[in-house]
Parts: C-alpha cells; sequence; structure tokens
C-alpha cells in the first residue's frame, strides 16, 4: 500500500516538474530565437531575460547565458544591461553555492551602475552584496549594504526594491538572532509583495517567516508558512525554494515522530535538490534521509544516506584537496633528492680534504718566509718614513692652528644666520595664523550679507539651495529681496574663487542692494544694465586696462505673486524651468556684467508661470567639475538630464540627490570652481 502511495507521489511529481521544464522550455527557446535574430545591443538583453528564467532550476545554464549577455553588452556598451548580467550571473553562481564569485559578481556590477549613474541598478547591485554577505554569514556588512539601497529606493519610490530590502534586513537581523525585528521586517516585506501581486516572491516570504517560527520552536506555524510557501502559483518555478521547503518540513515531522511524513518530504526534498545540483541542498536532503533511516533502525540505508551526504559535502572541497595531496608529495619528493645530493656532496669533500692537506703545508711553509721578509723590509721603509712624517706634521700643525680660527668664525656666523632663520619663521607663521583668522572672518561676513533661508523660506516654501564653495569663501553668490508684488531672485557666478571672488561678490550683494531697495528698480534687464554701470566705475574699468575680464554671469528672475508672470534677463547664465516631463531653458545675453569688447544691452524676456513649475538658477561650478574614469567634464546637457529626472521628489531630497551625484562623480578629483544650484518651486509663494 505504501509503496502505491509512494509511486502516485512520484508520477505528481515528474508531471509538475515536467509542466515547469516545458513552460521554462518554451520561454527560453523564444527568447533564444529572439537574441538569435537581435542586434548586439539588444542581444545582451535576451541573454539576460534568459539567465534570468534559468537561475532557480538550472543555474549552470543561467551562468552560461549570463556571461554571454556579459559580453554582448560589453561590445554594444549598453551599460544598463551590462549590470544586470553581472547581478543575474552572480545569483546563479549564488544558487549553485560559489558565494563568492557571486560576490565579486555583485560588486562589478555596482561598479557598473555608478559609473554611468544608474540609480536602480545601484540599489539592486547592494542589494544583492548584502544577499551573498548574509550566506557567508557576515551580517554586519550585509547590514551595511542594505542602508544605501533603502535610501534609493526611498526616494525612487520602488516598491519592488523596497520589499527586497526588507526581505534581507529581516535575514539579516535572523542571522544576528534578533528574532522580533527580523519577523517584523520579512512581513514588511510581504505587505509589498501582496499589494504589487508577486506570488512568486510571496512564498519566498512565507518560507522564511516559517524559518523564524521553526527556530522559535513554533513547529505548528511553521509548517503552516512553509505549506503558503508552496502554494502560490510562483513557487513551482523556484527549484531551490521547493528543495529547501520540503527539506525543512521532513526535519519538522521528524522531530514530531511522524516518520511517514517525514520521509514524503525528505523524498521529495532530494528530487528537487538534485535539479538544482546546489551540493548544499543536496547534502541536507541526504542528511535528513539518513536520520529517518536512523530512527526506523535500518542501518543499511542510514550508512548509504551517511555516504552520500559526506560525498556531497566533499565535492566542494575535492580539488582543494586534490591540489593540497599534489603539493605535499611533490615536497617529499624534494626533500628525499635533497638528501641524496648531500650524501654525495659529503663524500666528494671528504676526497678534496686529502688532497688540500698535503698542498697546504706547502703553501703555509712558503708564506711564512715571505712574510718574515716583509717584516724586514716594511721595518726599513717605516724609518724612512716617520722622518719624512715628522717634518710635515711640524708644517700641518701651523696650518690646522689657522683653520681652526677660521672655522670658529664661520660656525658663529651660522648660529647668527640660524637665529634670524628662527624669526623670520615665527613671523611666517604668525602672519599665516592672522590670514586664516581673516579669512574666517570674511567667511562670517559672507554668510552674513546673504539671504537669511528664512526669509526663502516665507517667499517661496518649496525650495533648496545647494552651496558648496571650493575655498572657505565663495565667488557664487545669491540674492532676495521682495519689492511690492514682485519677488527679485538673482544668482551670480563672480570672476575667480575664493578671496578675490569673495570681494567682487560683496560689492555686488552690496550694488544690488542699492539697486532694488533705494532705487527700486525691477525690470531684470535694468537691473543689469544698472549694476554693469557700477561695476564699471567701483573696479575703474575702461578697454585700455587690465582689468577687463573682472564681473559676473548672473541669471535675474523678478516673479509677480499675483499673476505669476516671470520676467527674466541673464547675463551668460539661462534659467532653466521644469514643467511635468519638459524641461524649457530661458536663453540669456551672452554679455558678462563688467567690460566687454562686444558690450551689447541687455534683453528681457516674459514667461507665464504656473503652479508646480519649478525653477532652477545655477552657477558654472558643477557642469564644469572633471571626474569620472576618464576625468572628463560633467557638461551642462547631464545636469539638465538630472533636473528632469528628479523633478518628483521632495526639494530638500533633490538637494541631497544633486550633492550625492556631484561627489560621485568628482570621486579623488579636487573641486576646481564654486558650487551653486537654486531650485524654487512655484507653489505657495507670497
Amino acid at each position: 500500500m505504501l509503496k502505491r502511495i509512494w509511486t502516485t507521489i512520484c508520477i505528481i511529481l515528474l508531471l509538475n516538474v515536467s509542466a515547469v521544464y516545458a513552460q521554462n522550455y518554451f520561454a527560453v527557446d523564444s527568447l533564444k530565437q529572439m537574441a538569435a535574430d537581435a542586434d548586439l545591443f539588444k542581444k545582451a538583453e535576451y541573454y539576460n531575460k534568459i539567465s534570468w528564467t534559468l537561475r532557480n532550476n538550472t543555474p549552470e545554464k543561467a551562468i552560461e547565458y549570463g556571461k554571454k549577455a556579459i559580453e554582448f553588452a560589453k561590445k554594444s556598451k549598453n551599460y544598463k544591461e551590462l549590470a544586470k548580467a553581472y547581478s543575474f550571473t552572480g545569483v546563479a553562481y549564488r544558487n549553485s553555492g560559489d558565494f563568492n564569485q557571486a560576490l565579486d559578481l555583485y560588486e562589478l556590477g555596482k561598479q557598473v551602475a555608478i559609473k554611468h549613474k544608474l540609480i536602480l541598478q545601484q540599489g539592486f547591485a547592494s542589494i544583492n552584496i548584502a544577499n551573498a554577505y548574509i550566506y557567508l554569514e557576515e551580517y554586519d556588512k550585509a547590514i551595511a549594504q542594505l542602508e544605501p539601497a533603502k535610501v534609493i529606493a526611498t526616494v525612487l519610490k520602488d516598491t519592488a526594491m523596497m520589499s527586497y530590502y526588507a526581505l534581507n534586513k529581516g535575514r539579516a537581523l535572523y542571522g544576528q538572532n534578533n528574532i522580533p525585528a527580523a519577523k517584523a521586517n520579512i512581513k514588511t516585506a510581504l505587505q509589498y509583495r501582496i499589494a504589487t501581486k508577486n506570488q512568486s516572491g510571496q512564498s519566498v516570504c512565507y518560507k522564511y517567516l516559517a524559518d523564524i517560527y521553526n527556530s522559535e520552536n513554533k513547529p505548528d506555524s511553521a509548517l503552516l508558512n512553509y505549506n503558503k510557501a508552496l502554494n502560490y502559483k510562483g513557487a513551482k518555478f523556484d527549484i531551490d525554494l521547493l528543495a529547501d521547503v520540503y527539506s525543512r518540513k521532513s526535519q519538522i515531522y521528524l522531530k514530531k515522530n511522524m516518520i511517514n511524513k517525514a520521509l514524503t518530504n525528505a523524498k521529495k526534498s532530494i528530487n528537487f535538490a538534485k535539479q538544482t545540483q546546489n551540493p548544499i541542498r543536496i547534502s541536507s536532503s541526504y542528511q535528513n534521509l539518513a536520520n529517518i533511516y536512523k530512527i526506523k533502525k535500518n542501518k543499511d540505508k542510514e550508512i548509504k544516506y551517511l555516504i552520500l551526504t559526506m560525498n556531497y559535502r566533499d565535492t566542494m572541497y575535492e580539488n582543494l584537496l586534490k591540489e593540497k595531496v599534489a603539493y605535499i608529495k611533490y615536497d617529499s619528493e624534494l626533500e628525499n633528492n635533497k638528501h641524496k645530493i648531500a650524501s654525495l656532496e659529503k663524500e666528494k669533500q671528504l676526497q678534496k680534504m686529502s688532497l688540500k692537506h698535503e698542498r697546504l703545508r706547502i703553501v703555509i711553509a712558503f708564506f711564512i718566509v715571505l712574510f718574515v721578509l716583509a717584516i724586514l723590509t716594511g721595518a726599513v721603509l717605516l724609518l724612512r718614513q716617520k722622518k719624512k712624517d715628522y717634518a710635515l706634521i711640524l708644517g700641518k700643525n701651523s696650518i690646522i692652528s689657522n683653520q681652526n680660527k677660521e672655522l670658529h668664525q664661520k660656525n658663529e656666523e651660522v648660529s647668527t644666520q640660524r637665529d634670524e632663520i628662527e624669526k623670520q619663521k615665527n613671523a611666517i607663521e604668525r602672519q599665516k595664523n592672522q590670514i586664516e583668522d581673516s579669512i574666517l572672518y570674511a567667511q562670517r561676513i559672507q554668510k552674513a550679507a546673504l539671504p537669511a533661508q528664512k526669509l526663502i523660506d516665507e517667499l517661496f516654501p518649496y525650495n533648496f539651495v545647494l552651496f558648496m564653495p571650493r575655498d572657505v569663501v565663495s565667488g557664487d553668490f545669491y540674492y532676495f529681496q521682495k519689492i511690492n508684488k514682485y519677488i527679485i531672485a538673482i544668482t551670480a557666478d563672480c570672476t575667480g574663487h575664493g578671496i578675490p571672488g569673495a570681494f567682487v561678490s560683496m560689492l555686488g550683494i552690496s550694488l544690488l542692494n542699492e539697486i532694488t531697495e533705494n532705487k527700486k528698480i525691477i525690470s531684470p534687464e535694468l537691473i543689469l544694465e544698472e549694476l554693469r554701470k557700477s561695476i564699471k566705475y567701483s573696479l575703474q574699468q575702461s578697454s585700455d586696462t587690465d582689468s577687463q575680464d573682472d564681473g559676473m554671469d548672473m541669471t535675474v528672475c523678478a516673479i509677480n505673486i499675483e499673476t505669476l508672470e516671470l520676467e527674466f534677463a541673464g547675463a551668460n547664465n539661462p534659467l532653466i524651468i521644469v514643467r511635468e516631463n519638459e524641461i524649457i531653458e530661458l536663453k540669456p545675453n551672452y554679455n558678462p556684467v563688467g567690460i566687454y569688447f562686444r558690450e551689447k544691452p541687455f534683453k528681457k524676456i516674459q514667461f507665464q508661470l504656473k503652479k508646480h513649475d519649478t525653477l532652477y538658477m545655477f552657477s558654472d561650478g558643477y557642469a564644469d567639475q572633471f571626474g569620472g574614469d576618464e576625468n572628463s567634464r560633467f557638461m551642462s546637457s547631464e545636469l539638465k538630464k538630472i533636473l528632469l529626472s528628479i523633478r518628483k521628489h521632495p526639494m530638500s531630497i533633490q538637494k541631497n540627490m544633486l550633492k550625492q551625484q556631484f561627489q560621485l562623480w568628482k570621486g579623488a578629483y579636487k573641486q576646481i570652481d564654486d558650487v551653486m544650484i537654486v531650485g524654487l518651486k512655484i507653489l505657495d509663494i507670497k
């Protein structure tokens, strides 16, 4: 009777597995045909899909197609698919039990994502790296990798990434034995996957919840969740999951002394484990069978499955052991050869010694005679030399006495010079400290001259100011003023940076106060014209002086808060307006504010704003920054793409994303200029 039941179960399993393979076969076969017909760029995408489809059932095939995806992505410079290919191939290596190789591939994927600004792939790469660390039981490293992924998932509002983050955070905490926090995170992941109807993802969550209940010695709750994991449609495509769940169910039934159920689940587990070709899964399943037959007191089968368990555990280390044995044999043979050579050398030395003794006696006698003759000859020569030396010594004593006097004088001069150098060094250090104190004081003055954040928040409740001077003080500045029903918003990039740029910026702020507050000039083009006259007068600029480059590039906006009508004028710097999915660029006049050999009048542009439009005003420091692998400029076109991509995020998060991208691009290179970006959302302005 039991034999018939077991035969029926095997047939059902084979039919299910055959159905899985049939579905996968047709999907993979279709993708292969698409890849064969596609160009280089699309080939990488199709091979990635094949690798992902096969990752759980046949990881060795998934690795093969993953490597093809890497090859074609590199050739076609398809960096998005290259980042994916590294990750997908890493997952296949992980499923085959090679966690270190998986970790290396995940790191390569993350490097590609960072280099080419693929923010979504950066997040998933961090999660994959964390996943590998969890398998390697390095839980602190795993949690450290997960935190950047959480930030990216939150910013992008990506529920799939957030669910992967919560699941792996729960697994890492479970590894640290923080059971309540682990359970809470896995339940959060489950809620995300229920909301997105991700059935295969739900199966994984139920499996890990069951693991936790099992560790808490709650077998009934564990079995309930293991069965939930098996009941979802997506579970049958995850052979690795099936092998693991049936293995753990077998262990629970064995603890409950339900031997037949334990045996049924163990046999299911070994069938699926063999398909994964993962030695960890296979050895675990054989260990379950050995434990069951031990209880059943069937010694033959217990020994059989224990041997199979050890064989699969040894598979992972077999090559290493063979290599070690080879090295031991080599060392042994080398040592034996050394002993033989040493013995022959010793015999040869003994033969040589007998011959040398005779020769040595003759040589010694000869050298004794020579030695005596040499002593006698030397004694005669020494007496002659002493007479000559005595005469020379008398003459040299006089010379040395004179030289000592000169050295004494020079020592006194050197001592005097050393004291003078020490005084100069102390004076320079005092001057340096005074200069640094002055620069810090100048920084406080410049901060006081810039508009307070409170004022900007009152005028534009939704705003950010990204202000990063290259040195302590900056040549960039921003300016806000409200006159009647108009808000004046200005950004300026002065000639130079550091102290020279800061001097020009302070002059600009002072002159703008005079123009807007005292003279009540509102129109942007008139503000620029008046400021140009004042700059030329203040810096005594004329066409025949050397100061013609001193001045500033500016963006000037005047916004009517009642009608939302914008008036704009620019000196070399444009204004960017982001409206929904569109970038609108208002072009400036290509003249600086200051002396210029092709000086032209500034022109005004009028533009009707709408609620939720966002204005971006900036200097050229961000776009001109050198960085990346080729040490090239970031470029204004890339900045516009970023501004469009972050448009839906809160202003504070936009600021952080711009700052993070700048730091990633700059890397170890020096900041070359002051950086300033001001973002203003047209909403509730006053």
